[in-house]
């Protein structure tokens, strides 16, 4: 893990993580925000957390993405939300209220619940597709756009 802080600083002496806030889906008419916390530093996530956002590699990282701890003890990667400054997006989201977006408040955890369903689903629908017609790839990847949407 890259740190945000060099270990052999004293702990009194050590700048506080930056503040973020983290976005799961900005939409015309509502915004999925998950919170606000403190970036961590950058690492590769553990096995089963799904790039919910199409990412960029970030040279600068070597690969390792965004772990961000929001303020209810959730963690949160970068590849599972648009995040940014707290002040950033909390200066996005009084322009989104001030427009009147709805801004809905949403949780990790079960967003990842829900993924992983649309996933198994996905697999199972393309799974007897395969069985009954021998595959059709045309209409997996309709799937998938459809997903990604």
């Amino acid at each position: 893990m890259t740190e945000m802080t060099d270990k052999n600083t004293p702990e009194d002496t050590r700048p506080s993580p930056p503040r973020v806030g983290c976005i799961l889906k900005l939409g015309n008419d509502v915004i999925e925000f998950l919170g606000y916390g403190v970036l961590l530093g950058y690492e590769v996530p553990p096995t089963g957390i799904a790039r919910l956002h199409v990412l960029y590699d970030d040279p600068d990282h070597n690969g390792n993405l965004a772990k961000m701890q929001l303020d209810n003890g959730d963690i949160v990667w970068g590849c599972e939300c648009w995040w940014n400054t707290e002040a950033r997006i909390h200066e996005e989201l009084q322009i989104a209220d001030d427009y009147g977006i709805k801004i809905v408040r949403v949780f990790i955890e079960r967003q990842r619940e829900l993924h992983a369903q649309r996933v198994a689903s996905r697999e199972a629908r393309k799974a007897m597709r395969s069985k009954e017609t021998g595959g059709d790839d045309e209409q997996d990847e309709q799937d998938e756009q459809d997903h990604d949407e």
